[in-house]
């Protein structure tokens, strides 16, 4: 069985990292949307304009919600994981615990106290 090694601040590391990553791509995103509204209006036909918005409007737009979208659901579901890997951790040191404490005695049945020979 494999040994799992989490350490929460390393995770939360990763996710403040993607973070900044998933900013910098709504901001890369809207550049590009904006150079293709300039690239819209400037185009030398309404059919090279209208083609370049519906690229825009089809294929940026959605591209770029979707991996923000993604990520920020990845960043999530990787601290929701860690949250519940320390949770297990807790209840599995609980559990021990309780375990332990539930042992019966052994001075009955050790020798030299009452119980053995």
């Amino acid at each position: 069985m494999p040994a799992w090694d989490v350490k929460p601040p390393g995770v939360q590391g990763v996710v403040t990292r993607t973070e900044g990553a998933l900013q910098d791509l709504l901001a890369e995103g809207a550049a590009i949307q904006d150079a293709a509204t300039a690239a819209e209006t400037a185009a030398a036909s309404p059919a090279v304009g209208g083609a370049i918005g519906g690229f825009r409007d089809a294929r940026v737009v959605p591209a770029v919600a979707y991996s923000v979208e993604r990520g920020a659901a990845c960043a999530t579901a990787a601290v929701q994981a860690t949250e519940a890997y320390v949770q297990g951790q807790f209840e599995m040191a609980a559990n021990a615990q309780a375990a332990a404490a539930a042992a019966p005695d052994p001075r009955a049945t050790m020798p030299g106290f009452g119980g053995g020979r």
